[in-house]
This record gives structure tokens, C-alpha cells and sequence, in this order.
């Protein structure tokens, strides 16, 4: 099974934050939400892109829900 990093390398796209933000940024988020511990203060529960970069780093390893034809 292909990963989002082989299918990002395989479609010749750069897998860097900002371009898998851009084009994925739904994704990263819930795998965000879902698996990094934040300490958010209840005065700004906002992240604010900080964990966008270890979010990013999991879903590149992530198997993609793209059809390889």
C-alpha cells in the first residue's frame, strides 16, 4: 500500500508543510486532533500551527486513501 509521502514523491510534489497544509490540511488536522497531546489554554484554545509540522510528519506515513491506478 502506497503512502501520502510515496504518493507526494510519485506525483512529483514537494512534501514540505506549508505544500501538504495547502493540500491536505483537513487530514493533518484530524490526525492532530486525534493522536498529538496539546496543552491548550482555555483563554485560546486556537493551536495555531504548532503542531502543524509533527501532524504533517504522521499523515506522510499514513497509507493514502487515493486509488493507485
Amino acid at each position: 500500500m502506497e503512502t501520502n509521502r510515496q504518493r507526494f514523491k510519485r506525483l512529483g510534489m514537494e512534501d514540505d508543510v506549508d505544500t501538504v497544509m495547502d493540500t491536505n490540511g483537513d487530514q493533518v488536522c484530524e490526525i492532530c486532533n486525534d493522536r498529538i497531546e496539546k496543552n491548550l489554554s482555555p483563554t485560546n484554545p486556537a493551536c495555531e500551527g504548532q503542531w502543524c509540522e509533527e501532524a504533517v510528519e504522521l499523515w506522510l506515513d499514513e497509507p493514502t486513501e487515493e486509488e493507485v491506478e
